[in-house]
């Protein structure tokens, strides 16, 4: 399971703008912004954009000037793999670390998607399993706010975590 929400992008004009630059041809931008915010491509700006594009990675570097945020939750396994191929991004994501125990582990909180009937239910014994950790954790410090929590019940929900789990970021 991966969402994407909270989608935007900007800095179209800018973009263009520059790409006119080697050439001095601002005099030919033809592209405007509405007054809702939209950016529309001119026919000759739109047809620059599509000969610089198509002539390499030398020529199109005005696209690394549009800026893309959305808001990614996706399982930890897909993490891993857009942060081997990431480029130019910069990550805030949601703190395992300090949120783990915030709330309760339910199934929503698991891409399980593409998992058989049989392993659905292993999950769910082991999301269950992963409840009764967090309840403990929570417990463990017994109201006293000078006791902290069992550390060692932490580690347990850290390590244990599947790499299924959800993890929310916001990509600036």
């Amino acid at each position: 399971m991966i969402q994407l929400e909270q989608t935007t992008v900007m800095n179209f004009e800018n973009a263009i703008r520059g790409a006119r630059n080697p050439m001095n041809s601002w005099a030919r931008l033809d592209s405007h912004t509405e007054t809702d915010g939209t950016f529309v491509f001119g026919p000759q700006d739109l047809d620059l954009a599509k000969r610089l594009c198509n002539a390499g990675s030398d020529h199109r570097k005005f696209v690394r000037q549009i800026f893309i945020s959305v808001d990614i939750t996706a399982p930890l396994y897909w993490w891993k793999e857009f942060d081997t191929y990431k480029v130019g991004t910069v990550a805030n994501s949601t703190s395992t670390m300090h949120k783990i125990h915030s709330k309760a582990f339910s199934m929503d909180d698991f891409s399980t998607d593409h998992l058989t009937p049989d392993a659905y239910k292993v999950m769910e014994n082991f999301v269950a399993e992963l409840e009764k950790i967090r309840v403990a954790y929570m417990a463990s410090d017994e109201g006293d706010k000078n006791k902290s929590r069992d550390k060692a019940l932490w580690y347990n929900l850290i390590q244990l975590l599947p790499s299924s789990y959800t993890k929310n970021a916001l990509l600036p």
